[in-house]
């Protein structure tokens, strides 16, 4: 199971989202619509679930406002995307994280950004650890750093890889086509009550 930051579901979720910058060069990466249309793809073959967690959406809603407002219920509805709350299990995760730290000698564990900030990271990582995530997708660096703390494998969007051909679908069609279309019954499935034709219909 894989998660994601605010900047991969940024990405996509807003088709005017600014590509996060290459470590390796500090350059924007290129295609990194084509690269993230091609990760939930990939996913929705492969039938896994990608993790969302609450405090990331919230985070891409006050980025994309009301405009973002209308996928939520295509991620909520999607085969591929799970959102996931913060609830008991990770606020304990989250307090044992903490603690560890202070015991340590240092509640923010080394790094240098606000507490809110720190918080916030931990919040997310305890998510994706009580849902079973292994692989987390983040462009943001002190998420990232402590995501990999806490066990889990952290890929850049720079890292993901491009298609084989340009996808043919926008962002919103993309949602759509790993929404719940594969839930619906196929034709054949659907009982026909029509009676067929030449059938008496006990009329005259």
């Amino acid at each position: 199971m894989v998660g994601v930051d605010a900047t991969v579901l940024t990405l996509l979720l807003n088709e005017k989202a600014d590509s996060p910058p290459d470590p390796a060069t500090g350059k924007p990466v290129q295609k990194t619509k084509e690269r993230v249309a091609f990760l939930v793809q990939t996913l929705h073959k492969a039938k896994q679930k990608l993790i969302i967690p609450t405090p990331v959406l919230s985070e891409v809603l006050v980025r994309t406002g009301i405009e973002g407002l209308q996928y939520v219920e295509l991620l909520q509805r999607s085969s591929v995307f799970e959102i996931k709350d913060f609830d008991k299990l990770a606020a304990v995760d989250l307090a044992i994280m903490t603690h560890d730290a202070v015991k340590a000698g240092d509640k923010r564990g080394g790094h240098a950004e606000r507490w809110q900030k720190i918080k916030l990271d931990r919040q997310i990582v305890a998510i994706c650890k009580v849902a079973g995530v292994t692989t987390l997708y983040a462009s943001d660096l002190s998420l990232a750093n402590f995501a990999r703390d806490n066990g889990l494998t952290v890929l850049g969007v720079h890292e993901l890889p491009l298609p084989p051909e340009a996808p043919q679908l926008d962002m919103h069609s993309l949602l759509q086509e790993v929404g719940t279309v594969a839930d619906d019954p196929k034709p054949e499935e659907v009982e026909n009550d029509e009676p067929e034709k030449g059938q008496d219909d006990g009329a005259g």
